[in-house]
């Protein structure tokens, strides 16, 4: 799931596509990759500042797996073949000439076009995911070492903390996608804590929220997926409650965010 420079979202649907929906949920457009010689599913998408969306996925059959480009005005898509990059996974937007993709749990700077311009960044273990925020702050996830990487957008390592457990500052599960809002927060959807914790760029604790019996409507269960959209407010995918996996919107105006829609139907990205 990502949010659209020219506000709504984009989130995957399972399958070799992508929905886009307004700020309220609504669905406005869509695109496919499903082509004559291609089977598979989207893994994840990215938005450029110009508005140019891009996807990666697992193409079955083939050694490589695609870079995707998304037009959903036709409802069409082009793909880039990475070559030897397997199993992409991540992907997320440096500015408009330059993406960074995760392929075999390592990240790279790719061209618009699928040209690898090399690794990039400080070393990681196993990356599941990748946000970018202002002035280029990078945000990476470590799926094997439960620890949060935070870069500037040369690669250089600023700050890092996490590590496996439930109290504040770290995470459980399988991994943990990312997001950064227009002051630099940070915002981890803690998979195996049902929770959303938020904290400064630096790695400053500031509130986590998703697991309180005593606010029903602030409750999640194994956050896959979260954003900030283009109002501000964190959009934040809710995996296996009863009637399936629903979008949350959080108002990010108060010290902890406060309940502000709901809606249904989506799915996330396999991994």
């Amino acid at each position: 799931m990502v949010s659209l420079a020219q506000g709504g979202l984009c989130d995957v649907t399972g399958s070799p596509a992508i929905n886009v929906r307004s700020p309220d949920g609504a669905l406005v457009g869509w695109a496919s990759a499903v082509t004559r010689d291609t089977m598979g599913w989207i893994m994840d998408i990215a938005a450029m500042p110009n508005g140019r969306v891009f996807g990666v996925g697992i193409t079955v059959g083939d050694s490589d797996d695609r870079l995707w480009e998304f037009n959903t005005l036709s409802h069409t898509a082009n793909f880039r073949r990475v070559a030897g990059m397997p199993r992409l996974t991540t992907v997320a937007a440096l500015d408009d000439s330059t993406l960074l993709l995760v392929g075999s749990s390592k990240v790279f700077a790719v061209s618009p076009a699928g040209m690898v311009r090399g690794p990039w960044g400080p070393p990681i273990n196993v990356a599941s995911d990748i946000a970018v925020g202002p002035q280029g702050i990078v945000v990476i996830s470590d799926q094997s070492s439960k620890r949060i990487h935070v870069c500037n957008r040369l690669g250089l390592l600023l700050a890092q903390w996490g590590g496996e457990g439930s109290g504040e500052g770290q995470f459980q599960g399988g991994y943990q996608q990312v997001a950064v809002d227009g002051a630099g927060n940070i915002y981890v959807a803690d998979i195996g804590n049902d929770r959303v914790q938020k904290f400064r760029t630096d790695g400053t604790f500031v509130c986590q929220w998703g697991t309180d019996p005593n606010f029903p409507s602030l409750r999640l269960s194994s956050p896959q997926g979260i954003c900030v959209n283009a109002a501000g407010s964190i959009v934040a995918v809710s995996s296996t409650i009863p009637g399936g996996r629903v979008i949350k919107v959080f108002d990010n105006a108060s010290a902890v965010p406060a309940s502000r829609s709901t809606w249904g139907g989506v799915k996330t990205a396999h991994r």
